[in-house]
């Protein structure tokens, strides 16, 4: 009789197992879905902020003394960070380099806390100067994703913290 109850025990906890390890495996690939698409959209910003992708910034200084008809908080961003090449290069660098570590495994902690910096900075900015309401939820919604990711590595970024 108790061998009955350890076959049926072993039966039911080898179910259980699988189970777990099948919903681990679910968990993974909804992670995994996470990390790739906040890593190639802030990458795809990093990569138009240079030219590689289409332009984002206004580069012509000279411009805004024609357009000061329109000095929306919108127009002046976009002219105070083209205003310098190197800076709108500087930007494009501070998206690209953590979107790539965010998709290597040995560098996807420190690539999602670089992302969650940057896509912070965006989005305080966005919510302050009234930028498009698409392009505002856009950012915080890459913000909360990369907080999200830090929260599920947390424990391997307190090691780094160590």
């Amino acid at each position: 009789r108790s061998a009955r109850r350890t076959c049926a025990w072993s039966t039911s906890a080898r179910h259980m197992l699988k189970r777990d390890a099948a919903a681990r495996v679910q968990s993974m690939r909804h992670v995994q879905v996470i990390r790739w698409s906040v890593a190639l959209v802030v990458l795809a910003y990093g990569l138009i902020k240079v030219g590689v992708l289409g332009q984002q910034f206004v580069y012509d200084w000279q411009e805004v003394t024609f357009r000061r008809d329109d000095p929306t908080p919108f127009t002046m961003i976009w002219y105070f960070f083209g205003y310098s090449r190197a800076y709108g290069t500087f930007i494009a660098l501070c998206e690209i380099i953590p979107a790539v570590m965010l998709l290597l495994p040995r560098t996807r902690t420190l690539g999602a806390l670089g992302v969650f910096a940057v896509m912070l900075n965006v989005t305080v900015m966005d919510w302050a100067f009234g930028m498009p309401l698409p392009a505002t939820l856009l950012a915080t919604g890459l913000m909360l994703a990369s907080a999200y990711l830090l929260w599920l590595d947390r424990y391997r970024l307190a090691r780094l913290v160590k």
